[in-house]
């Protein structure tokens, strides 16, 4: 799902205002997210729930580290206005858009152009009052909050708020939520455009983005020329092989290690690499897997003290799977 371009500038003096009620809640308790739902019955919540509890590392921490909250909203709770995201970019940006594209051999026609200028909505990325939301976050001391809003149409967003409707699977909840994490899609993008957006001088905990340079003499090679680039490095053994012959990658499918990602494939002059083989939760939503190296900044960014952080890498056992419809 779309990554909501990552976090937005929050333009809503009330949406300030609020968020930061929320930062400076009581911080005596676990840490705590909070699903605020307009859907009858909180069916989706429930489901979103009930898939990041079954899934690691969330499923190894007590209820004193970690929980979720649902507060669903009926007719004499605030109500969250929710609309179509309104997409539209200014002659700067369509320039630098443009000069991108053309770069990684990508043609953008007037046509084009003149949508982007115009603006244009996209039904499955809808916007929604975060001001609201954030309020009732607030009320409610949540940590982070995720917002389920009623539709038979399927979709979502991330960003400082995750928003998705209930007519996606559980799946898309998870994943949205976990783009707060700093973590980035890593299926491919199919819009030439929204590669160039996500793809182009971007770093997450997840995606890698760079281009390699062969030749490499050896994996000793390949920590010391990108330590800075590959954010998982650090978590790899030291006897995991990081070359193929003389060029960048693992060659056997160990548990982690460095990997081409297809997350940027539409563009020819741009390579992604991801920690494992394994189709994980940020690539299909149907999954329920989460490699151990995106745990510790997920782990950290919850309070957990390292020491436990430590415990749990050492310990807990990440599963792959893929968990069908709920």
């Amino acid at each position: 799902m779309s990554q909501n371009k990552r976090t937005p500038v929050l333009k809503v003096a009330a949406l300030i205002a609020a968020s930061l009620v929320l930062a400076n809640a009581p911080s005596a308790h676990a840490k705590k997210l909070l699903i605020v739902t307009d859907e009858p019955g909180a069916k989706k919540s429930l489901l979103i729930k009930n898939k990041i509890m079954t899934m690691q590392p969330f499923a190894s921490l007590s209820e004193s580290e970690f929980k979720v909250e649902i507060k669903q909203l009926d007719k004499r709770s605030p109500q969250v206005e929710c609309k179509p995201r309104f997409i539209k970019y200014n002659d700067a940006e369509i320039q630098s858009l443009d000069y991108y594209a053309k770069q990684n051999g990508i043609t953008m026609s007037e046509a084009d152009k003149a949508k982007y200028r115009k603006g244009y909505s996209i039904d499955r990325l809808v916007e929604c009052d975060k001001a609201a939301i954030a309020r009732i976050g607030a009320q409610f001391q949540a940590d982070q909050l995720l917002f389920v809003h009623n539709s038979i149409n399927q979709g979502g967003s991330g960003g400082d708020i995750p928003i998705i409707l209930s007519g996606s699977i559980p799946g898309v909840g998870v994943h949205e939520w976990l783009h707060t994490f700093g973590l980035a899609d890593e299926y491919a993008y199919q819009n030439p455009q929204e590669a160039t957006v996500y793809c182009i001088d971007r770093h997450w905990v997840n995606v890698a983005i760079f281009n390699d340079q062969p030749p490499y003499r050896n994996s000793d090679d390949v920590r010391v020329r990108h330590h800075a680039q590959i954010p998982w490095l650090d978590s790899i053994p030291k006897n995991t092989k990081l070359v193929t012959g003389e060029k960048l990658g693992t060659p056997a499918p160990d548990s982690i290690g460095i990997f081409p990602a297809i997350t940027c494939s539409q563009l020819k002059n741009v390579k992604a690499w991801k920690s494992t083989r394994e189709e994980t939760i940020m690539q299909n939503t149907y999954s329920s897997y989460l490699p151990k190296a995106y745990w510790a900044p997920i782990l950290r960014e919850l309070g957990v003290s390292e020491k436990r952080v430590q415990k749990l890498l050492a310990t807990a056992v990440a599963r792959p799977g893929m968990a069908g419809p709920m």
